[in-house]
């Protein structure tokens, strides 16, 4: 809680948001020096408090010192309105000095970067001709599916003949014993 004068005020249209910048003359709660921002919904139908340049005001904010927020649900009312607020209040006491602002330095220009000799573009790369695609003709060592990327319509895409692998016919053999157990149980 604290009173001060608004100073600035700094609209965010795309947020919905104002934030008021204060001169602060008294505080009764928190730790405030003589400068404070207090944001605000911009939108009054949406509870925002609509701050006016050069009016002081009792504020009541929540937050800390370096995020306070406040709305029109709140007891924040223009200081000549808040005679019960500031004898209910008492005297409070005064904020600390704010530390000073930080200095805008001023950045030299940049200057142009001049090539030191001339760019040579490259000679031209031939072209490589494509690779051969892969046929499907032959089945892969031991059946099973080829790894064919580029296979021609109407072939198949899976070598089905030759002959059986001993790992093939031992993972047939037990997938029917599981089914049998399956079944028996």
């Amino acid at each position: 809680m604290f009173e001060g004068k608004v100073v600035a005020l700094e609209r965010k249209p795309e947020l919905h948001r104002l934030t008021a910048r204060f001169e602060v003359s008294r505080v009764w709660k928190g730790e405030l020096t003589t400068r404070a921002e207090v944001s605000t919904i911009d939108v009054g139908s949406m509870c925002g408090y609509g701050f006016e340049v050069g009016s002081s005001y009792v504020v009541y904010a929540a937050g800390e010192a370096t995020g306070l927020s406040t709305s029109a649900c709140t007891r924040t009312k223009v200081s000549a309105d808040a005679k019960d607020d500031l004898t209910a209040l008492g005297v409070g006491t005064v904020p600390a000095p704010a530390p000073p602002e930080a200095a805008v330095v001023a950045v030299a220009p940049v200057t142009a970067v001049v090539p030191v000799a001339a760019v040579v573009p490259v000679a031209a790369v031939a072209p490589v001709a494509p690779a051969s695609p892969v046929t499907a003709d032959v089945p892969p060592s031991g059946g099973g599916c080829t790894v064919a990327t580029d296979i021609p319509p109407g072939k198949p895409g899976c070598a089905v003949g030759g002959e059986a692998s001993p790992l093939w016919l031992l993972w047939l053999g037990l997938l029917g014993v599981r089914r049998r157990r399956i079944r028996g149980r």
